[in-house]
């Protein structure tokens, strides 16, 4: 939980390679691989990784949030993401 407070204190300060490390370090410490936190740190790590320009990386944790999820307005919002990184 510190580290997904951390990574959006510095998603909010616009410090995305600080954003970034945190999102790993919160992945890392995930104990299993689902879950709503697990949700969160994928989709928030493919957003920065997006904003940073590593748009495979970011396409392979979108889909992995979008896969998890089961909140249908969730999904949209992911696949929202997906759209735009497709655009990009």
């Amino acid at each position: 939980p510190y580290a997904l407070a951390a990574a959006a204190q510095a998603r909010a300060q616009h410090s995305l390679v600080i954003a970034e490390e945190q999102y790993r370090i919160a992945e890392r410490g995930l104990p299993a691989a689902e879950g709503a936190e697990a949700i969160e740190v994928a989709r928030g790590l493919g957003d920065i990784l997006m904003l940073l320009g590593r748009y495979e990386e970011a396409q392979a944790r979108l889909e992995r949030a979008l896969a998890l999820s089961t909140d249908p307005f969730l999904s949209a919002q992911i696949e929202s993401s997906l759209g735009e990184l497709a655009f990009k």
